[in-house]
């Protein structure tokens, strides 16, 4: 990477402490390194920071990652979002693929790996994702987070929500 070249930024949502501090040791040298400690933290960051990718646990508290998910994909269809869990669930993978996941690691993970699928998955394309009316329901309230917490107006809270439901396939 060239001096010139700004960095790529990462989200690293989980809500264990110690994994987001791992994981921000292991991207620091190469990304900028957010960390979110639940969903709506993250969608607060994710306005905020604007990252190129997105790292999320599934089991969180409140909204879990994998509901998180769907919002993500229809409000910010071009971040892709790598699930690294340690659910035992068999289907879970399948799940978040369905979702809208880019990829998925499970714990415990190997550093080398890891760094592979990261570097993978944001340098890859994402497709379109498919927009349900339940999803554009959980997107509106993403977005009345922000508005609450006054990081957007109302009419960018107004214009936020139509360009997702204009994605939105019937």
């Amino acid at each position: 990477m060239s001096q010139a070249e700004p960095k790529k930024k990462i989200l690293i949502t989980d809500d264990d402490k110690s994994t987001t501090l791992l994981l921000s040791a292991i991207f620091k040298d190469n990304f900028q390194v957010e960390t979110a400690h639940n969903s709506r933290e993250a969608i607060l960051k994710i306005h905020e920071f604007q990252p190129d990718l997105i790292t999320s646990d599934i089991n969180m508290p409140g909204l879990e990652g994998d509901d998180l998910l769907p919002i993500i994909r229809a409000w910010k269809p071009h971040i892709p979002v790598l699930v690294i869990s340690g659910s035992i669930d068999p289907g879970i993978q399948e799940k978040c693929i369905d979702r809208g996941a880019s990829g998925f690691i499970a714990k415990p993970f190997e550093k080398t790996s890891l760094r592979e699928q990261v570097q993978t998955v944001i340098t890859g394309e994402v497709p379109a994702p498919i927009i349900s009316e339940k999803i554009i329901n959980e997107v509106e309230l993403a977005i009345c987070i922000l508005e609450r917490e006054g990081l957007i107006t109302r009419e960018q809270s107004k214009e936020e929500f139509s360009n997702v439901k204009c994605r939105m396939k019937i």
